[in-house]
Formats: structure tokens, sequence, C-alpha cells
């Protein structure tokens, strides 16, 4: 399994999902977030998402990325690529 975590510092999400294209492409939503206070969001527990094996390679690839969407910024706000750490599985 992996968890996430995001927090953010200056813009209050309504919403927020873990995608899958490389950086600057549009991609389609992988996980959903759920939002665990103002300005955090974390990966569900239950049911814990399970990554297929092209998702893993995407992740160790830079080919996922986090969007956080804000009311004024409906279509996402904040986006950034996730780099993995740690030995590939």
């Amino acid at each position: 399994w992996i968890t996430w975590g995001i927090t953010t510092s200056s813009s209050k999400g309504i919403a927020a999902h873990i995608h899958l294209a490389p950086a600057g492409v549009p991609g389609p939503i992988i996980v959903p977030l759920i939002s665990t206070g103002s300005t955090t969001w974390a990966c569900p527990s239950s049911p814990t998402p399970v990554l297929t094996a092209e998702q893993v390679r995407a992740l160790y690839e830079g080919r996922l990325y986090f969007n956080v969407h804000s009311a004024a910024h409906p279509d996402g706000e904040i986006r950034g690529q996730i780099v993995a750490s740690g030995p590939k599985i």
C-alpha cells in the first residue's frame, strides 16, 4: 500500500486527488484524497488504495501528481509532481 499527505499553507482546498500524467499534462484521477483538516489531505485508510503495477512504475518515473482544487480555481490551484523515495519494489 501507499500513504499520502498534503498540507497547504495559503489555500483552502475543496478537493484533492492523485493523478496519472507527466509534468505539464493533465491526467486521470487515480486516488481521491480525503480532507483531514481545513488545509490538509490524506490517502483514505479504508479501503486503502492499491496502485497497479503500471501506476507504481509511473510513481518511480515521476508521472504521478497531486492536484488541490479551490473554490477560486475549481480545475486546480496547486499541482505538484510526486517523486518517489526509497527502494523500488
